[in-house]
C-alpha cells in the first residue's frame, strides 16, 4: 500500500510541471481564527467571508476577525458546532449547525431561529441550497427540509416523498435545473429529485468498480446540461452523465485507490473561468481537466512562504475577486487567485537537496540560456531551469584558494563559459562549470593580492579583462594571468575613480558608462583607454542626487537609480524623474534600475515596480503577487536568458512574467464595517455597510469607524482615506490603516464619504456614502431659544417691578445721601485749609510788616485773600473746571514758596491735547497731595527740591501726577509728629474716596497709585502720585 501511494505522489509530483505557480496565503489561529478545523466556506451580500468551524463561528473583512460563540440569549447562536453556510439571493445568510439552522441579521447582528415546534432547530445541517424562487433547502441527517419564502413555513420534503426513513444523512445538494435537485447522502442513496410534483428516483451506481445503490456521497459539481462530478468517501472524484445514469471514476490520484481506505472528495467548485477543483484529503486541493478526465494535485510545500501547506482539504469557495478559499480539517483557511500566476517565488527548503539552500539571495547572474546563478549569504547556488533543480555549494568564510566562499554578491559568465563571482570582503571567485570547480582570488593570493576584495559589481570587457567594482575602486583583472590593475599599482585616471557606485556597458557605443555615489558621471573606452567626464549631464536638480546604480535600455539612455528617484537621462533632453507614490511621506530612494524593452523595473528593497518608459505610469507588485513583509535585495535585479524579471530576497527569489497584467477591475469601492460611539457598537435599523443615514444624539458627537474594501486579492496593498463633509475640508488619508474617528463634532448636518486606492494609486470614490445627523444641545435648539426668551421676559418684567419699587425707595433715602454727600465735600474742603496753613500765613505777613516790606506782605495777602475766596467758592460746587483746580494750586504752591524763601521750585505741565475749560473734575483734588508733597518731601532737603505736576489725556480719562524729588515716604513718616500724621492722613483718605466716589459715578474703574521712586543705590528719590480721573468735558 505504501508503494502504491509513493507512485501516486510521484505521478502527482510529475504533472505538476504543468501546474502555474499559485501563491497561497494562510488564515490561522494567529489571525483570530477560533478554530483550525473548517467546516464551511461563504460570502455574504455585504462582502464578508465567513468561515464556519467546529468550535465557532468567523466572520473575516480581510482585516480582522469577529468570532461568534453559543450564546442563545445574546446572539441566538445555540451551539459553537457550525457545519454549513450560504448566502441566497435575496441577501439571506443562512448558517447551519450541529444543532439547527439560524439566519443571520444583519441590522442586529444576531442569529434568528424558528419557532420551537419546527424540526429544523434541532436538525444537524450539513448543506444549504435555495431553488429559483428562493426557496432554501437544507440537507440534515434528520432529512431534506424545505422552506416556504412566501408561506414563511418549514416542510420535512423526506416525509413528504415517503423517505422519512431512507432519505437521511444528506451531505450534498444540487439543482441541476430549476426543478431537478440532487441529493447526496451518506450511504442512504443518491437521488433525482423533481421539486415540481415532488417526485424522486434513486440512482444506482454502475461502474468498473463495484455496482451499488449505497456509496457514501458527498460534494456535486454541475459541468454542463448533462454532466456533473461527484465527491466520494472512498471513489474520490467521479464523473456523473444524469442523462444515462452513466458514472466515470476520474484518471490519477483522485480514484479508486486499494491503498486508501478512505480517498475521500469533499467538494468540487467551477470557478468564474470555468476550472474545476476538488478539495480532497489525502491529495489537498487538486484541479480536475474535463479534457483528460484527470485531477492533479497542488504539491504540499511546507517550506515555502506562498505554498500549500495544508495536509487536506474539506471545503472551497469562489469570491467575488475569484479568489478560491480552502478550508482544512486542521490547518485553518488557505486563500489563492488563479488568474494571479505572474509571479514565482522559489523558496529555500533545508530538506530537499535539489531545492535552494537557505540563505538570503543577495545576487543573481544569467550563466547563458537555462543556467541561473543565485548568489547568497551562505554561498553560491546554480539553477538550471531545463531541469528545474538546483546545485548548491556551502561557502566558507576565508580565502582557501580551492572552496567556494559565502557573501556573494555579484556574478557573470564570460565568454569561454566560466563563472565570476564577486564576494563581501572575501574575494573573487572563479567557478568553472564543467569542472564543478572553484577558485579564489583575494588579499592572501601569492603574488598578487586582491586588497579591494569588498566586490559587488563586475563586467567583461575585450580580450581577457574583466573590471571590478571592490570597495568603490575600479580594478581590472586578467582571466588568464590573474593579474590586476588599480590605483595602488597603475596611474591610469580610470583608476583614481573614488566612491563609485556602478558601471555598465552601451553596446553600441562601445563605452563604459561610469558612476560615483557622490554624482558624477564618466565614459570610459577600453579600446584607446580614454575617461570622459560627462558630469555635465547632472543638472542642477541631481546636484543632490547620490546614485545606487545605472543602467542603459535599448533606446541608448542612461537610467540612473538614485536618492531622488529614477532619473532619466539623454544627451539633448532634460532629464526626468520617476519616483514610487504610493503614500504621502514616503522616501524617493530608488536602490536599482533594470531596463527590459519600453519597460523600467524599480526597486527600493522594499518595494518592485514596472515603469513604462513612454506613459511613465507605475504598477506596483504588492501582497497579492507575494511581495509583503519581505525583504528585497536590489542588487540582484535582473532579467533573466528567458525574459522574466528576477530579484532575491531574505527567503529565496522571485520571478516575474516580464508582461504581467495589472488588475483589470481596478480599485474596489470602500465601506463601513463597523461604527462606533464612544467605543460602543451603534445599533442601527440596517446593516452598517449598507446603510446610508444615521441620526445621533448630541451627546453621540463621538465617533469611530472601520473601513474594508472587503478585496481579498489586494489584502494589504490596499490604502484608505476618508472625508466628513460639513466638518473637514480636505480628506483624512490614512494609508493602510483603515480606522477614523472624530470627536465633538457640533450639532448638525453632515456627510462620510469614502475612498480606497489600490496599489497601483488607482482610487475608488465611489464607496460608502452616509449622511449624518449630529442633533444640537437641547441648549441650542430653537424651542429652547423661544423659552429661554419668554422666561427672559418675564424675570426683566419681574426685575423692572422690583426696581421700581426700590428706585421708589431710593428716592426717599436719596434726600439724606446728598446732605451726607454734601457734608463730605465741605468737610473735605474745610481739611484741606489746614489751620497750621492759615496761622503760617498770617505770621508771614507779619512778619512782612515787621520789616517793613509791605510790597511783599500787600502781595502775599493779595493771593492769601484770592485762594481762601477759591477754596469757598468751589465748596459750593460739585465740579469745576481744570483751569479753575489748576489755580487754586498755582495760588498755593507760590504762597508756600513765599513762605519758605523759594527753597523748592515747582513746574506744570499740560497735555495739549487737554482743553483745561471745558474738563471737569472735583474740586481740590490736587492741592492735597500737593501740600504733602512740599510738607513732607521737599522742605526737609537741604536745596535743590522740585515740584512737578503733569497732567496727560487717555481715551476715558485724564491722568494727574504729583511727583517729587524729596525724602520719600518712609523718613517723613520718621520725622513728622503725630498729630500732623493723623491730619494729612484723614484729608487724604477723604480726598481718595471723593475721587473713587466721582470715578464710580461715571462707570470708570481707575485708582489712585502711590510709588516710591529710589535711586541706583536704593536710597529714596522722591513720591510720585498717579491721579486717574474720569473724562467728563462740557460744551
Amino acid at each position: 500500500m505504501k508503494r502504491m501511494l509513493l507512485l501516486l505522489l510521484l505521478f502527482a509530483a510529475k504533472t505538476l510541471c504543468a501546474q502555474q505557480p499559485y501563491k497561497f496565503f494562510p488564515l490561522f489561529l494567529d489571525k483570530g481564527l477560533s478554530d483550525a478545523r473548517v467546516n464551511a466556506i461563504a460570502q455574504d451580500h455585504l462582502g464578508f467571508m465567513w468561515f464556519a468551524s467546529a468550535n465557532g463561528l468567523n466572520r473575516y473583512d480581510g482585516y480582522s476577525i469577529k468570532t461568534y460563540y453559543a450564546d442563545v440569549k445574546n446572539n441566538g447562536l445555540s451551539t459553537n458546532h457550525t457545519t454549513a453556510l450560504f448566502s441566497d439571493s435575496k441577501g439571506d445568510f443562512w448558517v447551519g449547525t450541529a444543532n439547527g439552522l439560524v439566519r443571520y441579521n444583519f441590522a442586529k447582528e444576531k442569529f434568528e431561529r424558528f419557532g420551537e415546534k419546527e424540526a429544523i432547530n434541532t436538525a444537524f445541517v450539513n448543506c444549504i441550497t435555495e431553488d429559483s424562487s428562493g426557496n432554501i433547502y437544507a440537507g440534515t441527517n434528520e432529512g431534506l427540509f424545505w422552506w416556504n419564502r412566501n408561506k414563511k413555513e418549514w416542510k420535512n420534503m423526506s416525509a413528504q416523498l415517503g423517505k422519512a426513513e431512507r432519505l437521511v444523512t444528506i451531505r450534498g445538494l444540487l439543482f441541476f435545473d430549476k426543478k431537478t435537485l440532487f441529493a447526496t447522502t451518506e450511504g442512504k442513496g443518491f437521488y433525482k429529485i423533481d421539486i415540481s410534483k415532488p417526485a424522486y428516483r434513486t440512482i444506482d451506481y454502475h461502474t468498473k468498480f463495484r455496482d451499488t445503490c449505497c456509496l457514501f456521497t458527498i460534494g456535486m459539481q454541475k459541468m454542463d446540461d448533462s454532466t456533473m462530478l461527484i465527491g466520494t468517501l472512498s471513489l474520490g472524484l467521479s464523473k456523473f452523465n444524469v442523462n444515462r445514469d452513466q458514472y466515470i471514476p476520474t484518471e490519477g490520484p483522485l480514484t479508486l485507490n486499494d491503498s486508501i481506505l478512505f480517498n475521500t472528495t469533499y467538494q468540487v467548485i467551477k470557478d468564474h473561468s470555468g476550472r474545476f477543483w476538488a478539495a480532497s484529503y489525502y491529495f489537498r486541493l487538486a484541479e480536475y481537466f474535463p479534457a483528460t478526465n484527470t485531477a492533479i494535485p497542488i504539491p504540499q510545500e511546507p517550506f515555502n512562504p506562498y505554498g500549500f501547506s495544508g495536509n487536506a482539504a474539506t471545503t472551497l469557495f469562489e469570491d467575488r475577486q475569484h479568489n478560491i478559499w480552502i478550508g482544512t480539517p486542521k490547518q485553518g483557511v488557505f486563500r489563492f487567485n488563479p488568474s494571479q500566476n505572474g509571479v514565482r517565488f522559489y523558496s529555500s527548503t533545508p530538506v530537499n537537496k535539489e531545492g535552494l539552500q537557505p540563505g538570503n539571495v543577495m545576487s543573481l547572474a544569467r550563466l547563458g540560456n537555462s543556467l541561473l546563478m543565485v548568489g547568497s549569504d551562505v554561498g553560491p547556488n546554480f539553477y538550471n531551469k531545463a531541469q528545474n533543480r538546483f546545485i548548491n555549494y556551502r561557502g566558507i568564510a576565508k580565502e582557501f584558494g580551492n572552496l567556494p566562499l559565502e557573501q556573494v554578491q555579484c556574478g557573470i559568465m564570460d565568454r569561454e563559459g566560466m563563472v565570476w563571482m564577486g564576494t563581501n570582503r572575501l574575494g573573487l571567485m572563479r567557478y568553472d562549470t564543467l569542472k564543478k570547480t572553484f577558485r579564489t582570488f583575494g588579499r592572501l593570493t601569492p603574488r598578487d593580492t586582491l586588497k579591494d576584495d569588498g566586490i559587488n559589481h563586475i563586467l567583461e570587457m575585450e580580450a581577457d579583462s574583466i573590471m571590478l567594482i571592490g570597495w568603490n575602486r575600479i580594478n581590472t583583472f586578467n582571466k588568464k594571468t590573474f593579474k590586476h590593475h588599480s590605483f595602488r599599482n597603475d596611474s591610469l585616471p580610470l583608476y583614481k575613480l573614488k566612491e563609485v557606485a556602478d558601471v555598465c556597458y552601451d553596446q553600441t557605443r562601445q563605452f563604459i558608462w561610469i558612476a560615483t555615489i557622490n554624482g558624477q558621471l564618466y565614459q570610459y573606452y577600453p579600446a584607446n583607454k580614454k575617461l570622459l567626464d560627462r558630469s555635465a549631464l547632472m543638472t542642477a536638480g541631481l546636484s543632490s542626487a547620490i546614485i545606487n546604480n545605472i543602467d542603459v535600455d535599448g533606446q541608448n539612455r542612461l537610467w540612473l537609480a538614485s536618492s531622488i528617484g529614477a532619473v532619466c537621462i539623454q544627451e539633448g533632453q532634460p532629464p526626468k524623474f520617476y519616483t514610487f507614490s504610493q503614500s504621502p511621506g514616503a522616501s524617493k530612494e530608488i536602490k536599482n534600475v533594470v531596463a527590459n524593452g519600453d519597460d523600467l523595473w524599480i526597486t527600493n528593497s522594499r518595494v518592485l515596480a514596472r515603469l513604462n518608459s513612454h506613459t511613465g505610469k507605475l504598477f506596483y507588485l504588492g501582497e497579492k503577487d507575494g511581495f509583503n513583509n519581505v525583504q528585497l535585495f536590489a542588487n540582484s535585479l535582473m532579467v533573466s536568458a528567458w525574459n522574466t524579471v528576477l530579484i532575491g530576497s531574505s527567503r529565496g527569489f522571485y520571478e516575474i512574467d516580464a508582461q504581467i497584467k495589472e488588475p483589470s477591475n481596478g480599485s474596489s469601492p470602500a465601506f463601513l464595517t463597523q461604527f462606533k460611539v464612544y467605543d460602543r457598537p451603534l445599533e442601527t435599523g440596517e446593516a452598517i455597510s449598507t446603510i446610508q443615514q444615521l441620526k445621533l444624539g448630541y451627546d453621540q458627537n463621538f465617533f469611530s469607524f472601520d473601513i474594508s474594501a472587503f478585496d481579498y486579492s489586494q489584502g494589504t496593498d490596499i490604502e484608505y482615506a476618508y472625508k466628513l463633509e460639513g466638518f473637514d475640508n480636505d480628506w483624512q488619508y490614512i494609508g493602510r490603516n483603515r480606522s477614523g474617528s472624530y470627536t465633538n463634532i457640533p450639532g448638525g448636518h453632515y456627510k462620510l464619504l469614502l475612498k480606497a486606492r489600490n496599489s497601483n494609486g488607482e482610487w475608488n470614490e465611489n464607496g460608502q456614502s452616509v449622511k449624518i445627523f449630529v442633533a444640537k444641545p437641547f441648549w441650542l435648539t430653537t424651542w429652547f431659544r423661544i423659552l429661554t426668551v419668554l422666561l427672559l421676559t418675564a424675570v426683566i418684567y419681574l426685575f423692572y417691578r422690583t426696581r421700581v419699587n426700590h428706585i421708589k425707595k431710593e428716592a426717599r433715602l436719596h434726600s439724606d445721601y446728598a446732605i451726607r454727600l454734601n457734608d463730605l465735600e465741605n468737610s473735605a474742603l474745610r481739611t484741606q485749609m489746614s489751620p497750621h496753613f492759615i496761622f503760617n500765613s498770617l505770621n508771614t505777613i507779619n512778619s512782612f510788616i515787621n520789616r517793613n516790606d509791605p510790597a511783599r506782605a500787600n502781595q502775599y495777602i493779595s493771593k492769601f485773600s484770592k485762594l481762601i475766596r477759591l477754596i469757598l467758592d468751589h465748596s459750593r460746587q460739585k465740579k469745576i473746571t481744570l483751569a479753575e483746580e489748576l489755580e487754586v494750586l498755582e495760588l498755593y504752591v507760590q504762597l508756600e514758596r513765599i513762605r519758605f524763601d523759594n527753597k523748592f521750585d515747582y513746574n506744570v505741565d499740560i497735555d495739549e491735547n487737554i482743553s483745561t475749560d471745558s474738563t471737569e473734575i472735583p474740586p481740590l483734588i490736587i492741592q492735597p497731595f500737593a501740600e504733602n508733597a512740599i510738607l513732607h518731601g521737599l522742605l526737609p532737603l537741604a536745596e535743590g527740591g522740585v515740584l512737578r505736576v503733569a497732567i496727560h489725556k487717555t481715551a476715558a480719562s485724564i491722568l494727574c501726577i504729583i511727583e517729587d524729588n524729596g525724602i520719600g515716604r518712609k523718613q517723613a513718616g520718621l520725622n513728622k509728629p503725630d498729630y500732623t500724621a493723623h491730619r494729612k492722613s484723614h484729608g487724604i483718605d477723604i480726598t481718595l474716596k471723593r475721587i473713587e466716589l466721582f470715578n464710580k459715578e461715571h462707570s470708570f474703574e481707575g485708582r489712585v497709585a502711590i510709588t516710591d521712586k529710589l535711586n541706583p543705590d536704593g536710597s529714596p528719590a522722591g513720591t510720585k502720585i498717579e491721579i486717574p480721573i474720569a473724562l467728563e468735558e462740557s460744551f
